[in-house]
């Protein structure tokens, strides 16, 4: 491929990472089945109304949608933990077994749950809940934004997002999620409000809280990458694109904490729970910590895969 330099009024061949870049990002492009509900580089520079209301409907989506799948994760985990319960036969003094393994749905809830992490028994992968692959990609085809905080600070970083953006978004985020949580506090039962609200006990006591922080920072830069980069590549080699909800299992269980607690991958989730449980906020550097990671991602997306107008604040 060789491109006109006006400058020099001579060509120039073209580096073969930014063809690959520009082959990568024209694809990405093509995605969008509306063109309005795609913010891009110039409209960082001119806020406007509806894309703000585009962007606390898309978090509104989100929140709502993971909510309740954390709540059927949880169902499904009570049905497949009970799979016998002993019934006493008054008139015999015997105690027969009554295996309800032969119902329908308790096959159906065990075959779910040899299909997701391990630790989502033990309530410490949060991040297969609010940052699944699934749901924010269901979420970007239909409105157009991720809602998903680090991604946002990682398309700040790529020009698609003023600072003054970023601020707003970051706020839309925290107080929308809350918002959600408490209403789902209000309206559901105890029991469905605690499977759904339940926060994540990183025991941080003892950790020395830099390499934790270098952890989450890692991690989340991988994700964001991986979220923005590989369903393209899936596509362009004719790969389902749901194949990537496996391919993140080993990001989402990856251990931030003492206790093995993988990454929330979404700040304002993690405040907001531990807000509405009564919990002691985490420590800042866990809020922070995905935030730089999202910065970092969009450093590494600006150096191998730029987009075709990124913003001036980061070129050299």
């Amino acid at each position: 491929m060789r491109i006109f330099n006006e400058d020099t009024s001579s060509c120039r061949e073209e580096q073969p990472q930014h063809q690959v870049a520009r082959k990568l990002f024209d694809s990405f492009s093509s995605l969008d089945h509306n063109d309005d509900n795609v913010m891009t580089p110039g409209m960082a520079a001119t806020p406007s109304v509806k894309g703000f209301m585009r962007e606390i409907q898309a978090v509104l989506l989100w929140s709502s949608v993971s909510l309740l799948f954390r709540l059927f994760i949880g169902i499904s985990i009570g049905l497949a933990s009970h799979g016998q319960e002993s019934i006493s036969d008054s008139t015999t003094t015997e105690t027969t077994v009554t295996n309800i393994a032969s119902s329908p749905v308790f096959f159906v809830a065990n075959f779910l749950l040899y299909c997701l992490p391990a630790k989502v028994l033990t309530n410490q992968c949060p991040g297969f809940y609010f940052s699944s692959a699934a749901i924010l990609l269901w979420i970007r085809d239909k409105i157009g934004v991720f809602p998903n905080l680090p991604i946002r600070c990682c398309e700040y970083m790529l020009g698609r997002l003023g600072l003054r953006e970023l601020v707003l978004v970051s706020v839309i985020h925290f107080s929308t999620f809350y918002s959600v949580g408490f209403f789902v506090r209000q309206s559901f039962s105890p029991e469905s409000s605690s499977l759904m609200l339940e926060s994540v006990d990183y025991d941080d006591a003892g950790n020395l809280w830099i390499v934790m922080l270098f952890r989450q920072v890692f991690i989340t830069s991988v994700f964001v990458v991986s979220l923005l980069v590989v369903p393209i590549l899936l596509q362009l080699n004719k790969i389902p694109r749901w194949t990537l909800v496996f391919l993140l299992y080993p990001l989402y269980q990856y251990s931030v904490g003492k206790s093995g607690g993988g990454e929330f991958f979404s700040p304002n989730a993690l405040v907001s729970l531990d807000a509405l449980g009564g919990r002691p906020v985490s420590p800042s550097w866990r809020v922070c910590g995905p935030i730089i990671g999202g910065l970092v991602g969009g450093l590494v997306m600006n150096r191998y895969f730029p987009d075709e107008s990124t913003g001036k604040h980061i070129k050299d």
